[in-house]
């Protein structure tokens, strides 16, 4: 399965829109939040291993019979947080996808991260 840089970004502005830091995203309900509708459950579960395992997000997982399960996931890193406010616009979020698609085809979350930030400094002339 390929990364889903829209998931992905998905899954960390659903993250963000949690009020109660008690609260979670339980692997039941993932499918329940709106931004997550349109993807099936495979594709979050597996960017959301994804975000967990490169530590973008605080969660808890299973391992069994070769296969790993998100269980839930509780809150943004630091590094979580400066993923999703360099692809928080629109703008900047479609134009890193777009240079990675035509560019190179995919690239791993450091480089896309990486090239958000890039294009951010370069909107704000730095």
């Amino acid at each position: 399965m390929k990364l889903n840089y829209d998931c992905i970004r998905d899954i960390l502005l659903t993250i963000e829109e949690i009020q109660n830091r008690k609260d979670e995203l339980i692997l039941e309900n993932f499918k329940s939040y709106q931004k997550l509708s349109k993807y099936n459950e495979d594709e979050i579960q597996y960017n959301a291993l994804k975000l967990l395992q490169e530590k973008y997000v605080i969660g808890s997982k299973i391992t069994g019979n070769n296969n790993t399960t998100v269980l839930s996931l509780f809150d943004l890193t630091w590094s979580g947080h400066e993923l999703l406010n360099n692809v928080r616009s629109e703008t900047v979020f479609n134009q890193t996808k777009e240079k990675i698609i035509k560019s190179v085809g995919s690239a791993s979350l450091t480089i896309f991260q990486e090239l958000a930030s890039a294009i951010v400094l370069k909107t704000l002339g730095l």
